[in-house]
């Protein structure tokens, strides 16, 4: 028998902490949006989708439990972005 999962929604805002970025303002919409959320989410074994009326995604957990830490993932994902562009920042800025 499958355990009844319990569905979560988050905008980007929700998952977008400013402490946890590199450079304010380096990460653009098109680097961190819902698609990459999700894609990011399902990678990761976590049935998620967009959710365009929220402008953000939802997603499914068995263990109501562990929502804050697919909220932080997310968290940790954008910082992981951020950086990633800091990083080819400073290697064209060292080739000049």
């Amino acid at each position: 028998m499958m355990p009844s999962l319990t569905e979560f929604h988050a905008s980007i805002a929700d998952v977008t902490d400013e402490q946890h970025q590199n450079t304010a303002g380096l990460v653009q919409p098109d680097d961190f949006n819902a698609e990459i959320v999700v894609r990011f989410l399902r990678d990761n074994g976590i049935d998620a989708r967009v959710d365009d009326s929220i402008g953000g995604f939802r997603y499914m957990l068995a263990d109501a439990a562990g929502e804050p830490h697919v909220r932080f993932a997310c968290v940790c994902l954008r910082a992981s972005i951020s950086y990633a562009l800091e990083a080819a920042f400073w290697c064209i800025k060292a080739k000049r």
